[in-house]
């Protein structure tokens, strides 16, 4: 879905910010669960935390994601540095020393 709706000149950025709000919740969620089930020695209390963190990922969905479409930039983000692009050669460099 991220490469589908990133604009095409920073896909890459959008799937780093991505991952990065993914790992971060893969990296907490344990530490969490494990001091719930450490202050109160039940896993009530880690379902409690799961579903709420469901809740509020549905909510949050509802409430702010609107169209699913690829989001362009009003302004190009990338400049050619000195006027036009190079032309491109008709033939490949000799790769071979006699």
């Amino acid at each position: 879905m991220v490469a589908d709706t990133s604009p095409k000149e920073a896909g890459g950025m959008s799937g780093a910010l991505f991952n990065t709000f993914g790992n971060t919740a893969g990296i907490t969620t344990p530490i969490v669960i494990g001091y719930i089930l450490q202050q109160t020695g039940s896993f009530a209390g880690a379902l409690v935390f799961v579903g709420a963190n469901a809740a509020v990922t549905v909510l949050c969905y509802v409430l702010m994601v609107g169209e699913i479409k690829r989001f362009e930039f009003k302004t190009p983000v990338l400049r050619r540095i000195g006027g036009a692009a190079p032309a491109a050669s008709a033939t490949a460099p000799s790769t071979t020393t006699s």
